[in-house]
């Protein structure tokens, strides 16, 4: 999801937050890798010649772009909380989509490109932690209901990263004419998806570990 999609919708769809009212009590959203332009920086790392660092020779603009998600990110947020004021909203962070000590090639990426982007996932997540707790820790301290909490996905495909024997992400589709990756490549598999669920129900049992101020006291 990016903030756009979250908050205007794209082609032709409604935004993703018009499903959020008043009624709502549990938002899970994971947010910023769009924005961050991941599939144009994963693009180009898989197209370039084997031998070229243009997949690392990004980092300076992959870090400014990260580096300006904090703002949109709590901007989609604060709207989800204007939106659904008591709701619990779970912010779930990016799996580390390649092995923490790549050994092997994976669809022309190097272990070194493997760990810098294992790394940009990384700094995303950490800029979505960040964002979710200082947010959560001002509704706290205003006595406001609801909650905003994020659950740590980094190492959740731990064995089951892209290229080993049984991935949770889809394998690389390339349109070769246009030279562009499809955006279903290197996203979560079904069960991939069941695995980051399970990280979603853990949480919703753990709780934020505060008051959510939600009971409401009426006399009779």
């Amino acid at each position: 999801m990016g903030r756009y999609k979250g908050l205007r919708g794209q082609y032709g769809q409604r935004p993703q937050v018009a499903r959020v009212d008043p009624s709502t009590s549990l938002v899970t959203v994971t947010i910023g890798g769009n924005d961050a332009g991941f599939a144009r920086v994963l693009t180009a790392c898989i197209v370039k010649l084997p031998w070229s660092s243009a997949c690392v020779d990004q980092d300076g603009e992959v870090a400014r772009r990260v580096g300006g998600l904090r703002e949109s990110l709590l901007g989609v947020l604060r709207e989800l909380r204007v939106r659904a004021p008591r709701a619990r909203i779970v912010v779930v962070g990016y799996p580390r989509p390649f092995p923490a000590r790549p050994a092997d090639r994976v669809d022309n990426l190097s272990p070194g490109d493997q760990l810098w982007l294992n790394g940009v996932t990384r700094r995303l997540n950490d800029v979505m932690r960040e964002t979710a707790v200082g947010l959560d820790r001002a509704v706290a301290a205003f006595g406001g209901p609801g909650s905003v909490e994020f659950v740590d996905a980094y190492d959740a495909f731990d064995g089951h990263e892209a290229g080993t024997a049984r991935p949770y992400l889809n394998r690389l589709i390339v349109h070769v004419k246009e030279l562009r990756v499809d955006s279903r490549s290197f996203h979560p598999t079904s069960e991939g998806y069941r695995r980051l669920a399970e990280l979603v129900d853990r949480q919703i049992v753990t709780g934020p570990g505060r008051p959510m101020n939600n009971l409401v006291l009426t006399h009779p």
